[in-house]
């Protein structure tokens, strides 16, 4: 027995694949591919639209339109990200840091430590650093939301935002509030 629906909008050029016996859930389009496992799920696809419901057995009835809503924003997700992506941008604001692209997988930056900062980037996360005098623009983008988020969050996490001068790794537009130094009488 399954629950109501919800239905989802697939775009042109996105193929959307589910096995019944494991659950898996494959969404391929021009950004690339995404794999996810949905247990007691039960997705039809027709045409271009996917419906979702769940198997009511599987579930405390108290959990089901959550878990649905959870299932329906994941996979919503999954088609945005391989048809027009997902995109976060950090600005590295300070006096002497810097960051470079050592490799196709590898960024080096300069945070006023002893040594140089090298930081891997996955596979399926493309990343592009923009200069100017003030700071530095790394702008990560990729199919998987959940990965984008968390490869931003490691590389603000190497230099967080100190709080009297602002200097350190920011996310684009995020607004940070200094505190206010000593006073001198």
């Amino acid at each position: 027995m399954s629950t109501t629906s919800k239905d989802i909008n697939i775009p042109q050029g996105v193929n959307v694949k589910f096995d019944k016996s494991s659950f898996i859930v494959e969404v391929s389009g021009p950004k690339g591919t995404v794999t996810e496992v949905f247990d007691g799920a039960n997705i039809a696809v027709n045409n271009d639209k996917l419906s979702v419901s769940l198997d009511n057995s599987k579930f405390k009835s108290s959990d089901v339109g959550k878990i649905l809503g959870l299932y329906y924003v994941l996979i919503k997700n999954m088609i945005e990200g391989v048809s027009a992506g997902f995109k976060k941008s950090l600005d590295l604001i300070g006096k002497g840091y810097k960051a470079a692209l050592i490799n196709k997988g590898v960024i080096e930056f300069d945070l006023g430590f002893s040594h140089k900062v090298l930081f891997c980037i996955p596979d399926g996360i493309t990343c592009e650093i923009k200069s100017d005098k003030v700071k530095n623009i790394i702008t990560i983008c990729g199919s998987d939301k959940a990965l984008v988020g968390q490869i931003s969050a490691k590389i603000r996490d190497l230099r967080p935002v100190e709080p009297y001068k602002g200097n350190g790794f920011r996310y684009t537009g995020e607004d940070i509030k200094l505190k206010v130094g000593k006073k001198v009488k």
